[in-house]
């Protein structure tokens, strides 16, 4: 579909103008840090509520990456769930607990996504950081990071971050990628 006024795959009035304001923000952080691994960002979202006419939106529409490019999601976060550690860790207050689970639900449907983006023809170059979802309306939405991957290499990287914790950066960019997406709603 050509780009115009309307949105296809709606999920809220201003999903243009946030994904916008990300990558702005994205190339002034890591501008500042002396990156340039060309930003672009995306925003996927996974219908929730009321039954729409798109179970899952991306904006930009009108981009490399089709819903169904992405239809597997939910079955391979289903899959990445089943396999993780903490899945079986108990919190003795219900309602943590049901928070806890709820969070390693949508950290697995982000690394999901990562991963089928990853492996898609149109990202040949590129690294995906996808941050946790924001629920928007009827859809959880996860905002989605991507640079290249050659100046990524590039960059100086903590000796020994291999073996960290999946979720520590190696790199002063990466932390800078994944506290923007912390921050964005």
């Amino acid at each position: 579909m050509a780009r115009g006024d309307s949105i296809c795959q709606f999920m809220w009035l201003y999903q243009r103008h946030f994904a916008k304001l990300v990558r702005i923000e994205a190339d002034r952080l890591l501008g500042r840090t002396g990156f340039a691994g060309r930003p672009k960002v995306m925003l996927v979202g996974f219908q929730v509520g009321e039954e729409r006419a798109h179970p899952i939106c991306i904006e930009p529409e009108d981009g490399p990456y089709a819903p169904v490019d992405l239809d597997k999601a939910p079955e391979r976060a289903a899959e990445l769930y089943a396999e993780h550690s903490d899945r079986d860790t108990y919190y003795t207050a219900a309602h943590i607990m049901a928070d806890k689970q709820a969070e390693l639900r949508d950290r697995t449907r982000a690394q999901a996504l990562e991963e089928l983006l990853g492996a898609h023809p149109a990202s040949t170059g590129r690294t995906f950081f996808v941050g946790q979802s924001a629920h928007v309306d009827d859809y959880e939405v996860h905002t989605v990071l991507s640079v290249d991957s050659d100046a990524l290499l590039q960059v100086p990287r903590i000796a020994g971050a291999a073996g960290w914790p999946e979720a520590s950066p190696a790199s002063i960019t990466e932390a800078t990628i994944v506290e923007l997406l912390d921050q964005v709603p």
